[in-house]
């Protein structure tokens, strides 16, 4: 019957797991089909671009990156040329496919919630397994509970990597 118990606990702590893990690669897309107007959708990639670390990926699929923001006016994009690993300060929106920010800080939520319920299972199926008769209560309580903790500091870790994007498209 405990072994049961043990698998029925795991299988729903994976499946949670697996889903969190699913979300944690998420990123938000903006088109210009997505805005009543395409002046809303440059006004919107204005305020959002404003004083942020920034990658174009241009359609040749080679990069530049902006370490100061870049605003789009009349068709062209404009970027501070110091900040920059051009030569150019400025690019025609016509050859830029999409431009991409990581924030580090919003990859964090999903992976930590993954990295608890991982670690958490580790230290539940190694309670199981080895038995409650051959532990003491602390031991297993720092088996379980260690084990958690660790999951959820690898899971915050693997979060501020993995990091939320936020892309802007041109021509995809």
């Amino acid at each position: 019957m405990n072994n049961i118990r043990v698998l029925s606990s795991s299988i729903l702590i994976a499946l949670a797991s697996v889903s969190s893990f699913i979300s944690s690669g998420c990123s938000s897309t903006y088109r210009i089909s997505d805005f009543s107007s395409k002046e809303n959708f440059y006004s919107d990639f204005n305020n959002f671009a404003r004083g942020k670390n920034l990658k174009v990926t241009l359609k040749s699929d080679s990069t530049i990156i902006c370490n100061n923001g870049a605003e789009i006016k009349n068709d062209t994009l404009f970027f501070p040329l110091s900040e920059s690993n051009i030569t150019d300060d400025f690019m025609p929106l016509n050859k830029v496919k999409e431009i991409n920010y990581k924030n580090h800080w919003l990859g964090i939520p999903s992976m930590l919630i993954t990295g608890t319920l991982l670690g958490f299972a580790a230290g539940y199926i190694l309670n199981s397994s080895i038995g409650v008769n051959n532990l003491n209560d602390n031991q297993a309580f720092y088996i379980g509970w260690g084990s958690t903790v660790i999951g959820t500091l690898i899971g915050s870790v693997a979060g501020y990597l993995i990091g939320y994007n936020y892309i802007y498209e041109f021509n995809p």
